[in-house]
């Protein structure tokens, strides 16, 4: 009956969609996007609406939600800008509120953005955070510059009884990027931030403390034998105080930074990461090798998240032969931390794996692949027992896949098959020595599709997958299929497409004692239809239908149905 009433719900909430997207299709069209004067406008408008229903289990998602956005774009003699609107129904008291404006504007040789922009200037400076503010960035020629400032963290005050309230102080960024050259030849850049949380935005609190950060990164790269062979490196400085209430240490600044920019406290560091890349192009030879490390505790507000103390180096050459018929690429790295050896133990990560491609005719295509890996925590001599702490697991991958395309009249036929098997081993002291048993397992996956396509436009696609799973007790047996069809309308203005599917997970654990196998049905369908209404206007409708059926006992049965219903509008 809760299925039945959402269901209403969601079909009247498409209904209502639909009827406001008709009275905008029937309202006179206004496009200024072909003026030929001086100022030149266009942009879009739209909406989506969706809806959800579920029983046998708690809602995933909201009932009902809507989404309204607007973009429009000018050209000014020259001049182009552009703004931005967003709004949502669906807010989050963990996530920030998504509704955002921005502004951006781009001549010839610069752009200027200003709202939420988001700097990538180095890659273990500054890269992937948002700042709300502005950005300039200006390219004449081989010249390059680049400043960006705003807020990357808001205030927020620390409200008790709130489970997820994390408080935070308001954080400034302050950045900029001078080079020249081009990155696809050579070039030199240098670029740097400075990055300072605001003791006063928020009330005294002892669960976060301010912290300070300066970096500078230098980078450039150099073309040889007439760009065959290109050399690229990047080296990242930074300078930290975790904590600005700590008093000061002496009146000079720190070692590597002047005082200027930050000041030396109790707690500060400065710690490098860099990378250096090689690659050589040949006619018939290609090769790629990288050496990465980051030092122990470096770390950089200027980054979301940041792996330390870890060093790599990689190797990938390639082979092209048999006139481009035939593609061979091996792949090797190896890893490791505990780079000044200060921890009580070493992990290692190895790597090895070869990828194979070979065009037999224009009909046939076979693809074929092998990897190793293998993970090792090596504890050092100072530990009382290394043999329980040691580990070492190995993971083993083949992969082969034959593609057939052919043709039987005016139908066209594409025959694929992609067997997988892959084998994860134990192999650690302890395992070897009987102290504990291994934890090898088996898995083998076959997948076989079929596509038909017909002159019309008209297509049918299948496939079916069965896949096994045996180790550690456990044996997990996986069948499923797949059956979709396609076809366009009213002179291709009008694309459907439904699809179904079937697949059965069965579980079976030994024991030692009768244990009844678990098993679970699942049935999936899709449709979804693409209209366009002249050439400005585009109406997208989706229903996703999911039935769940578990045999075992105390395990319930849900179903589930997801419809939407989206309206753009160009001018």
């Amino acid at each position: 009956m809760m299925l039945k009433t959402t269901f209403k719900k969601v079909i009247a909430a498409v209904a209502a969609a639909g009827l406001a997207t008709l009275l905008i299709v029937m309202a006179p069209e206004v496009s200024v996007a072909q003026q030929s004067g001086p100022l030149d406008l266009n942009g879009s408008v739209g909406f989506t609406v969706r809806g959800y229903g579920v029983s046998g289990i708690e809602a995933r998602q909201e009932t009902l939600s809507a989404q309204a956005f607007a973009n429009a774009s000018f050209n000014l003699l020259g001049l182009r800008s552009g703004i931005n609107l967003t709004y949502t129904t669906q807010q989050s008291r963990i996530n920030q509120n998504i509704n955002r404006l921005s502004f951006n504007t781009s001549w010839s040789w610069g752009t200027f953005a200003a709202g939420d922009v988001n700097p990538g200037y180095s890659r273990y400076g500054l890269r992937g955070i948002n700042v709300r503010g502005g950005e300039l960035s200006l390219n004449h020629g081989d010249f390059v510059f680049s400043m960006a400032s705003g807020q990357n963290k808001r205030p927020n005050e620390f409200r008790p009884g709130e489970t997820f309230n994390e408080p935070s102080f308001r954080r400034m960024v302050y950045a900029g990027k001078l080079g020249y050259g081009r990155e696809n030849s050579s070039y030199f850049r240098l670029s740097g931030a400075y990055i300072r949380d605001q003791q006063s935005s928020i009330g005294f609190t002892d669960m976060v403390s301010p912290a300070e950060n300066v970096h500078i990164t230098t980078e450039g790269g150099i073309d040889l034998l007439e760009g065959r062979l290109n050399l690229q490196g990047e080296l990242t400085a930074s300078a930290l105080t975790p904590d600005m209430r700590n008093p000061e240490i002496g009146s000079g600044g720190s070692s590597l930074f002047p005082s200027f920019l930050i000041s030396e406290r109790e707690g500060s560091f400065v710690d490098f990461a860099g990378e250096l890349q090689m690659r050589l192009t040949l006619e018939a030879f290609r090769l790629q090798a990288q050496y990465e490390r980051i030092q122990p505790g470096f770390e950089s507000l200027g980054l979301s998240r940041i792996l330390n103390d870890t060093e790599r180096f990689a190797l990938q050459p390639t082979f092209i032969l048999m006139d481009n018929r035939l593609r061979v690429s091996v792949n090797t790295s190896l890893s490791r931390n505990n780079l000044l050896g200060q921890l009580f133990s070493t992990y290692y990560r190895y790597q090895a794996g070869t990828n194979l491609q070979y065009t037999v005719s224009e009909r046939l295509t076979l693809a074929g692949a092998y990897s190793f890996m293998g993970n090792e925590n090596r504890p050092g001599d100072e530990v009382s027992d290394p043999v329980r702490l040691q580990q070492k697991h190995i993971t083993q991958m083949v992969m082969f896949s034959p593609t057939f395309n052919f043709e039987r009249g005016e139908l066209s036929h594409m025959v694929s098959y992609s067997g997988n098997l892959q084998f994860m081993s134990d192999r650690s002291d302890a395992v070897r020595e009987g102290i504990r048993p291994d934890r090898d397992q088996t898995v083998s996956t076959n997948t076989l599709s079929y596509r038909l396509q017909f002159p019309s436009g008209f297509s049918i696609n299948s496939s079916s997958i069965f896949l096994l799973s045996d180790g550690a007790g456990t044996s997990i047996r996986s069948y499923g299929a797949n059956l979709g069809t396609g076809f366009r309308f009213f002179d291709e203005r009008l694309n459907t497409n439904v699809s179904a599917g079937w697949s059965q997970n069965r579980l079976s654990v030994s024991t030692g004692a009768p244990t009844p196998d678990r098993i679970t049905d699942q049935v999936n369908t899709t449709m979804s239809a693409n209209y366009r209404l002249g050439d400005a206007s585009t109406i997208r409708f989706q229903l996703r239908g999911l039935l769940n059926n578990n045999r075992a006992e105390g395990l319930s049965n849900y179903q589930e149905l997801q419809g939407s219903l989206q309206f753009n509008y160009r001018f």
